[in-house]
């Protein structure tokens, strides 16, 4: 009864599934996406030091201007006479140890301190200290103190620093007026910034799961006892098909063969003692993943021909296979529609269908296609078997 209602599920899962849109949700990729630093505070903030700042953003002093006023600070035309005068610093550090995010200093008469938070919290009641901290250090200036987050979040010293959001950011930085030609890389930079903020922390789909990860969240657990037993399976498949192409092999030659197996990799080898000789390294090699049983039945199976380190060493070895043998080789090559790589490490090749669903669901078969791919490889045995006799 449990196994009817285990299996009705599954097939309860998989009629859902294939209702499901491919939600393919595109994205304005930002440099900060680029290298990985969407959400980081720092990085947002290095960011911002950069658009506020009139001698480096190709702007000019609008943005900080409409910061100021937003916050409630007066702007004076002065301030527009110099960009030189104007002094932004990243992680200004006070005489306590302690570090406000950006400090700007305005002709030497305005200071605009921004305390950054995405996601954290204030610790150590950073604005009332820094409050206090500017407070000391400049005693004449204007004071403009701003508590910068995603969700306009008030801070600790409220009646000290103005809360803005990124919304409000946003809407003042697009309110700026200017020559988009005059310097269309730093313009570019600039709307990146803004898109920034708008696609990652404004849109309120941002965060919102896909239906298929939802349904991938529903059953996990199953999904996960699923993976542990198609791993156990693969395993059990994998050793079961080169134990039997081991066991052909040794009744073929007569002689001992050894597995090189690793599950976790897509490619298996089956070789002898006497195929690694003077720097050679011969061996038949088995193209197969656990990919291969989940979506592509095709295998490929090969004879590798390599010489670590010893290119001598191969070289000569192909000129003899090509002098004494060529007429033998092209001969298995065509009667079995192999493909031949003179130059590669790969000497022979097939894909086979090997890992259909038919084939692993009837053992009987399953050997019966692995016997046909060996058989079609043996001839090559002999070839190499002589050849390196000749060495």
């Amino acid at each position: 009864m449990k196994n009817i209602d285990f299996i009705e599920s599954l097939n309860h899962i998989k009629k859902y599934y294939s209702l499901l849109p491919d939600e393919n949700r595109e994205k304005n990729v930002t440099i900060l996406d680029i290298f990985n630093k969407t959400f980081s505070e720092d990085y947002i903030s290095d960011y911002l030091a950069y658009i506020l700042n009139p001698q480096l953003n190709g702007i000019g002093f609008e943005p900080l201007k409409k910061l100021v006023e937003a916050a409630d600070g007066e702007w004076q035309e002065e301030y527009e006479t110099s960009a030189d005068e104007v002094f932004v610093k990243r992680e200004f550090t006070f005489n306590n140890g302690r570090r406000i995010d950006l400090l700007i200093n305005v002709f030497d008469s305005l200071i605009v301190g921004i305390e950054h938070k995405v996601f954290t919290e204030e610790h150590g009641n950073q604005t009332i200290v820094y409050a206090e901290e500017i407070k000391k250090l400049f005693p004449h200036h204007q004071h403009v103190l701003i508590f910068l987050t995603h969700n306009k979040r008030e801070a600790l010293a409220n009646n000290k620093f103005k809360a803005i959001g990124y919304e409000e950011l946003i809407l003042l930085l697009k309110s700026v007026q200017f020559d988009y030609l005059k310097n269309i890389k730093k313009s570019v930079l600039y709307q990146d910034f803004i898109t920034h903020l708008e696609e990652n922390f404004m849109k309120k789909n941002t965060l919102v799961l896909s239906e298929k990860t939802k349904l991938y969240l529903d059953n996990a657990k199953m999904i996960e006892d699923l993976r542990k037993s198609f791993e156990k399976d693969y395993e059990m498949i994998l050793n079961y098909i080169l134990n039997m192409m081991k066991n052909h092999l040794e009744k073929y030659d007569g002689s001992e063969w050894f597995l090189n197996v690793n599950v976790d990799r897509g490619f298996q080898q089956i070789t002898k003692k006497d195929w690694n000789v003077k720097g050679l390294n011969i061996h038949f090699e088995l193209s197969i993943s656990k990919r291969n049983l989940i979506l592509k039945p095709a295998v490929e199976f090969m004879i590798d021909i390599e010489a670590p380190g010893k290119t001598q060493a191969k070289r000569d070895f192909m000129e003899q296979l090509e002098k004494n043998y060529s007429d033998a080789i092209e001969s298995l090559v065509q009667r079995h529609h192999l493909k031949k790589y003179p130059r590669s490490r790969t000497f022979v090749s097939k894909e086979y269908e090997l890992l259909t669903r038919e084939n692993i669901d009837n053992q009987q078969l399953l050997q019966s296609n692995i016997e046909v791919i060996l058989k079609e490889f043996e001839g090559f045995i002999d070839i190499l078997n002589d050849a390196l006799i000749r060495i």
